[in-house]
């Protein structure tokens, strides 16, 4: 996995609770990682602990 620099990144917010601090929100924004048949990523942050994770949709 490549390194992402999330501040430089323009975020949606989403009501999904962090799975470390429980913050109710959390910010989010997706990428397409290969090629465009595969699935893409979508990176969330927490903007309460900055607890950072990504899942495959």
């Amino acid at each position: 996995m490549s390194h992402v620099n999330y501040d430089s990144l323009l975020c949606d917010k989403v009501n999904e609770e962090c799975p470390q601090c429980h913050h109710p929100e959390l910010e989010y924004y997706t990428k397409q990682l290969r090629s465009a048949d595969e699935e893409q990523m979508v990176f969330y942050d927490c903007p309460q602990c900055r607890h950072k994770f990504s899942i495959n949709t």
